[in-house]
């Protein structure tokens, strides 16, 4: 069974360097200066999961074009982090050179920030990023909850933000035919886990007889990554979003 550890470290670390979601809350923080892997938090993540792994780290530095003969995991994860920074701002259309990393993934925050508030219709004339950033994720919770058939009147953003993560999470529970009936969310958002990793590793065609899905997980992210990516799915895909959001909004209730 995948357990919590592996799931929280393990995917926070694939998505931290790897792909961008369209989530606001994911798409504009993960990239930003403030989420990156230089973060106490992010070198913690590398401390576990799959970014401790050598072979798993060099399976993404190679995918990306990076050289690893005679480099060390930290070193192939500064470069992966570097990579994948220039790679969101050509994307994004942003001019790369003479700029250093830092100084991209700021602008790249900013450039994500603004063209979310714009697909929200808030304005970002005269407002700083703080304030803007709070306005994105404020409009984003709202129009989810309003796709879910919850009520956001009154509520305090927090509490709104716990019973939109649980709602996805109860919705694809479902769609997977999970049964939710007396478990915690926690249970039921590792039940999801597992049984997405499954369905993945059937899609690409991976033979999951007798294999755990810690297992599976390493052997698509190490073999068939690129093939992740261009499918848009999990742990890369819309698939995912609820569940990050599940386990970042339990954190703060020290879950």
């Amino acid at each position: 069974m995948l357990n919590k550890r592996t799931v929280i470290y393990v995917l926070a670390g694939i998505l931290s360097l790897g792909a961008i979601s369209a989530s606001p809350a994911f798409a504009i923080n993960e990239i930003s200066q403030k989420q990156e892997a230089e973060t106490s938090q992010e070198r913690e993540h590398h401390k576990n999961g799959f970014w401790k792994d050598e072979e798993f780290v060099k399976a993404r530095a190679k995918a990306l074009g990076i050289e690893t003969d005679g480099k060390q995991i930290e070193q192939l994860l500064k470069e992966i982090r570097v990579k994948k920074i220039i790679q969101k701002a050509k994307e994004l259309g942003i001019e790369t050179k003479d700029k250093d990393t830092d100084a991209l993934a700021a602008e790249i925050h900013e450039r994500l920030l603004k063209n979310k508030a714009g697909e929200l219709g808030i304005d970002t004339k005269g407002k700083s990023l703080e304030q803007l950033s709070m306005e994105v994720h404020e409009s984003w919770l709202k129009k989810q909850a309003k796709e879910l058939g919850i009520n956001s009147e009154g509520k305090e953003l927090q509490k709104l933000a716990h019973e939109v993560h649980d709602a996805q999470l109860n919705k694809a529970a479902k769609e997977l035919g999970i049964e939710t009936e007396g478990k915690d969310m926690h249970a039921v958002a590792h039940e999801v886990m597992e049984k997405q990793v499954y369905n993945t590793a059937e899609k690409l065609g991976i033979d999951t007889k007798g294999k755990t899905a810690e297992e599976l997980l390493k052997d698509m992210m190490i073999n068939h990554s690129d093939k992740l990516e261009k499918l848009n799915v999990f742990p890369f895909g819309k698939e995912y979003r609820g569940f990050k959001g599940h386990h970042d909004s339990h954190k703060e209730k020290g879950h």
